[in-house]
């Protein structure tokens, strides 16, 4: 059992980059793994396993915002995160100033309102690209802090 345990946690070690997307979530028997229906609950078991592991991670559609959450609590060392959801609540951004290592964020299908919580909360000296895409509201002008670079 002991065995076991260690080379599971040694297959969670090798995982470096990850791509989480709805479709495979929503195709895949939760009831036959032992898991609820919720694909949250799956995605909170993985980045619980290896997100500290993890230096890129791509979240395309998934479901709400408590995944950002997750992210902040379990993968202190993503140098690339790359999130596309349909609303974000607000102070979901807050996982970002956790992120110390993140060099390049991709943040798309996002309200205007949501660039302006992204850049209150990025607080890392390595961030070297930051994408917004697909904006909703986009009438709306952001202004980006002057120590930002263009």
């Amino acid at each position: 059992s002991r065995r076991w345990r260690r080379l599971a946690r040694r297959t969670w070690a090798g995982l470096k980059e990850l791509y989480l997307r709805k479709n495979l979530l929503l195709s895949c028997d939760f009831e036959s793994i032992g898991l609820s229906k919720n694909p949250n609950t799956y995605s909170n078991r993985i980045l619980k396993n290896c997100g500290k592991y993890l230096t890129k991670l791509t979240i395309d559609e998934f479901g709400t915002s408590t995944a950002l959450y997750l992210i902040g609590q379990y993968c202190p060392n993503i140098v690339s995160l790359s999130v596309k959801y349909q609303t974000f609540k607000s102070g979901s951004m807050k996982f970002l100033s956790k992120l110390e290592k993140l060099e390049d964020f991709s943040i798309g299908a996002i309200e205007t309102s949501t660039i302006e919580e992204v850049l209150q909360f990025v607080q890392t000296q390595n961030l070297c690209k930051i994408r917004f895409s697909a904006l909703l509201n986009s009438d709306n002008v952001v202004s980006l802090p002057s120590n930002a670079r263009t």
